[in-house]
């Protein structure tokens, strides 16, 4: 629906919580204990739609839409730190109608304000709350006071933290992170789940935590409910093993970027390309060359961005490789290449 004033954005959204852990949290309130709310997406909302042109607001230098913060009034690149000031009218049609989309902790905990009574108070812990120096340390102080009932945010809330009265814990999008094309993303979400529901039932009181997923049925949720780590690492030591990744192989990504208008840029990648599949047979160790491929995010600050992904069975053969390929970029260039060993970030 379009906004009924010119500048106005509607905030219309669907509910963050599910009405069981609604229901939890305004009773877990009402008992005198504590909840923490673990979403682990900053700002406001991920998008800001625009109801004249049906577009996404996003950074023109990275291609990927702008996140919200309501706090500052700014649109925010997430991988290049590019800010535009907010409200201000539509780049592409000049229009001033938009919609904020999905939901971020700035949002969830504006929205508790609508389920727990009016003198509670709601505590946010992310990059940007604790943007200034010391401010981590007073928004966990208040908590552990007392002051704040509810602490909302992000990965930050989940390690090293022991709250004695917290008594329930509530996962909001536990699927956020899983489907990341990483292949340690499951490894990752796993792990931070069994830790945040460590902060449940720390004291005398037993705590409970839910898990809000739209797949129920998956058997991982199973394996993160009893905090199962020997099951998950077989299970994940069996998919490894099936689709020859680390532990069963050596694993590195050859990066490649060049700004997004330059014409020698995708010639280079060919010829990149070309070594690659020509050279790899005689690297030894068997080399699987995958790609070159657009990396996941495939543009950022302006440059696009190339991934080649090198599997042996020793790093020995995928150096050699890498030495042909760095004889074919041009020195001095727009083109920039390099190496990742065992990389932690596949992005």
């Amino acid at each position: 629906r379009r906004s009924k004033t010119d500048g106005e954005m509607q905030t219309e959204r669907t509910a963050v919580l599910a009405p069981a852990s609604a229901a939890a949290l305004a009773e877990t309130v009402a008992r005198g204990e504590q909840a923490i709310i673990l979403l682990n997406r900053r700002g406001y909302a991920p998008v800001l739609y625009c109801l004249d042109c049906e577009t996404v607001l996003g950074c023109p230098d990275c291609d990927l839409a702008y996140t919200f913060h309501k706090t500052r009034q700014k649109l925010v690149c997430h991988y290049c730190g590019r800010t535009q000031d907010f409200p201000s009218p539509c780049a592409k049609c000049g229009a001033s109608h938009f919609l904020p989309l999905g939901a971020g902790s700035e949002s969830l905990a504006e929205d508790l304000a609508a389920i727990l009574p009016p003198e509670t108070v709601v505590a946010r812990l992310d990059r940007d709350s604790a943007a200034r120096p010391g401010r981590t340390e007073e928004i966990l102080a208040e908590f552990a006071a007392g002051t704040s009932r509810v602490l909302v945010g992000t990965q930050m809330l989940s390690k090293g933290h022991h709250f004695p009265k917290v008594t329930l814990v509530i996962a909001a999008d536990a699927d956020m992170g899983r489907n990341l094309p990483d292949y340690r993303a499951a490894e990752r979400v796993f792990q931070l789940l069994v830790q945040v529901a460590g902060r449940a039932g720390r004291g005398e009181t037993p705590g409970r935590v839910l898990i809000q997923t739209r797949s129920p049925a998956d058997p991982f949720w199973e394996l993160v409910r009893r905090a199962d780590y020997q099951g998950f690492f077989e299970e994940e030591l069996r998919r490894r093993q099936k689709w020859g990744y680390p532990p069963f192989s050596k694993l590195a990504l050859v990066r490649l970027s060049f700004p997004k208008d330059d014409p020698d840029g995708f010639s280079v990648l060919a010829e990149v390309g070309r070594v690659l599949r020509e050279a790899a047979p005689a690297a030894g160790q068997g080399v699987r060359v995958l790609g070159p491929a657009p990396a996941s995010l495939p543009l950022i600050g302006g440059r696009r961005r190339y991934h080649c992904m090198l599997k042996s069975q020793d790093w020995p053969a995928i150096r050699t490789l890498y030495a042909r390929v760095l004889a074919v970029v041009p020195r001095g260039g727009e083109v920039r290449v390099s190496l990742d060993l065992d990389p932690v970030d596949m992005l």
